[in-house]
């Protein structure tokens, strides 16, 4: 319960001052694989950067409520389609839901979700190129 309270006052300490929180999430796959998913949110700008297995996605419009943050951004998929991708951390314990769907012939078919969980972390360090 001491860790849980923590972690809570970690989380809305930084929140509220903080421009940038970086998060480190895992989710299981349908193969009950683990992945390791980690995220960047601009509180100010409000952009978050979500990078899994060398793939960086950069989404706009962050919604930040009491109890979550999250946020929506639609991509192309495959030469014939669109996917749409959700990406919500809570505020309350670090749950995390990653879900996606494609566009494909006039409709969206049925979102696959998967749920893990998060912690912060610093700030990766940044190479500059000059």
């Amino acid at each position: 319960m001491k860790y849980l309270l923590m972690t809570l006052l970690m989380f809305f300490g930084p929140f509220a001052y903080a421009e940038i929180l970086n998060f480190e999430c895992t989710y299981s796959g349908r193969d009950g694989k683990v992945w390791p998913v980690s995220h960047s949110v601009d509180m100010t700008n409000k952009t978050w950067e979500r990078t899994e297995g060398g793939e960086t996605e950069i989404f706009e419009d962050v919604v930040v409520s009491s109890n979550r943050i999250s946020v929506t951004g639609t991509y192309p998929g495959t030469i014939f389609d669109l996917r749409k991708v959700t990406n919500v951390i809570s505020r309350v314990d670090l749950r995390y839901s990653y879900s996606f769907q494609f566009y494909d012939r006039g409709d969206w078919d049925s979102p696959n979700t998967y749920e893990g969980q998060c912690k912060i972390v610093e700030a990766p360090p940044v190479e500059k190129a000059f």
